[in-house]
C-alpha cells in the first residue's frame, strides 16, 4: 500500500511543479495574471502544500510533538494555492461581479476554517478533524469542481466549432483533459474525507488505492494538456479531420 500511495502522490507532485513552473514563467514574461495564478496554485497547493500535509501525517503517526505545526503550515500554503486557483477560475471563466463574489467567499471560508481549526481542535496533532477541517477540505475541493464545470462547459462550445474547422482540436482537447484533472483531484478530497471519517484510516486500502489512482489520473491529464507530444497532437488532428468530414 506504501509503494501505491507514494506512486499517486510522487505523479501529482512532480506534474504539478513542473505544470506550475512553466506557467508561473510564462505569466512574469507576459506579465499576465491568468498563468501567474494558475501556475502558483499548482506550486503552491500541489509541489509545497500536498507534501507539506503528508509529511504532517506521518510525523503524527510517529509521534512527533510538532506535527500539529506541519498541518498548520501545509494547510495555510495550500489555502493560497486554492485561492490562486479561485481568482484564476473568476478571472478566466467568470469576469465580473459574479465570479469575484466566489472567489472571495472562497477565501473569506478558507481563512475561517483555517482559524477555526487553530481553536477547536487546535493544531496540537496532525490527525484532528473536526467541523472547521472539514470546511476547509470542501472549499479547496469546490475551487476544483468550479475550474472543472467551466473547462466542459468551454470545451463543449469548442468542440462544436472543431467539427466546422473554426476551432483548434488540440485546444479542445486540452479543455477536457484539464477538466478531467480537476475532477480527479476533486474525487481525490472526496475519498480522503471518507478515509478519515469512515473507512478506518488514510491508510486503509479501500482509501490508499482509489487516491493513488486519482493522483495519477490527474498527473497524466496535467502532462498531455500543458506538455501534449508532437505524435498526441498529430492524432488528435486526424480525428478532427475525420469527424468533419
Amino acid at each position: 500500500m506504501g509503494s501505491l500511495a507514494l506512486l499517486g502522490v510522487g505523479c501529482l507532485i512532480l506534474a504539478c511543479m513542473a505544470v506550475g513552473l512553466r506557467l508561473v514563467a510564462l505569466g512574469a514574461r507576459r506579465r499576465q495574471l491568468p498563468e501567474l495564478a494558475l501556475g502558483a496554485s499548482y506550486l503552491l497547493f500541489g509541489a509545497v502544500g500536498y507534501p507539506l500535509g503528508a509529511v504532517a501525517r506521518a510525523s503524527a503517526a510517529a509521534g512527533a510533538i510538532d506535527a500539529g505545526s506541519w498541518l498548520a503550515t501545509a494547510l495555510a500554503i495550500q489555502n493560497l494555492g486554492i485561492v490562486a486557483c479561485y481568482v484564476f477560475n473568476a478571472h478566466v471563466f467568470r469576469p465580473g461581479r459574479s465570479g469575484a463574489a466566489v472567489a472571495t467567499v472562497g477565501a473569506g471560508l478558507l481563512l475561517v476554517s483555517w482559524l477555526g481549526h487553530g481553536v477547536d481542535p487546535g493544531w496540537a496533532g496532525a490527525e484532528s478533524h473536526g467541523l472547521w477541517y472539514y470546511l476547509g477540505l470542501g472549499t479547496r475541493a469546490a475551487a476544483f469542481v468550479w475550474g472543472a464545470a467551466e473547462a466542459f462547459s468551454y470545451r463543449a462550445r469548442l468542440e462544436r466549432r472543431v467539427r466546422v474547422g473554426l476551432a483548434d482540436a488540440v485546444v479542445a482537447n486540452r479543455m477536457l483533459l484539464w477538466g478531467t484533472s480537476y475532477v480527479l483531484i476533486a474525487l481525490g478530497f472526496g475519498v480522503f474525507a471518507w478515509g478519515t471519517r469512515w473507512s478506518g484510516g488514510v491508510n486503509s486500502p479501500a482509501v490508499v488505492l482509489p487516491l493513488a489512482a486519482c493522483g495519477v489520473g490527474a498527473a497524466t491529464a496535467m502532462t498531455l494538456t500543458f506538455f501534449p507530444p508532437a505524435a498526441y497532437r498529430r492524432w488528435l488532428d486526424r480525428q478532427a479531420e475525420r469527424t468533419s468530414r
